[in-house]
């Protein structure tokens, strides 16, 4: 079964969520299964809409996955965030690419224009959380 997640707040877009479904297996999900009880924020929240993708994929712990991140016109900023059950947010990579002080390097970003990816090599139960991806070209921000 998979880890209860909280209910992430009002304004954020581009949700995805990376699930421990138990021994072996790792699901990602943009709209969870009805037994997550997560209700997902998505669609336009500003003037630039993020939408992220895919719906839904399962990995292995060791494997390797890629969140895409689409923005509805060209920016120059953006930043991806994980949450973790019962945690604020913590902010990942900014720019598109640098990773913060502190964040193992098996998280990687890249993209520009309007395509965006955040790649987590070695996929291990630690990363079970929301990541979120939040352009900061202008305003108003929208995730």
């Amino acid at each position: 079964m998979g880890l209860p997640l909280g209910v992430p707040g009002s304004g954020w877009c581009g949700l995805l969520v990376l699930a421990w479904l138990g021994p072996g297996l790792v699901a990602l999900s943009r709209v969870p299964p009805l037994w997550w009880l997560v209700a997902v924020a998505g669609g336009s929240c500003g003037e630039i809409t993020v939408t992220v993708s895919p719906d839904y994929i399962s990995v292995s712990p060791g494997d390797t996955v890629n969140f895409s991140c689409t923005s509805s016109e060209d920016i120059s900023s953006l930043h991806w965030y994980q949450q973790k059950a019962g945690k604020s947010p913590k902010l990942l990579i900014t720019e598109a690419y640098y990773r913060l002080a502190g964040i193992p390097e098996r998280f990687s970003g890249s993209g520009e224009g309007t395509d965006f990816t955040l790649t987590i090599t070695g996929v291990t139960a630690d990363d079970v959380a929301h990541y979120y991806c939040q352009q900061g070209y202008s305003s108003p921000l929208t995730q």
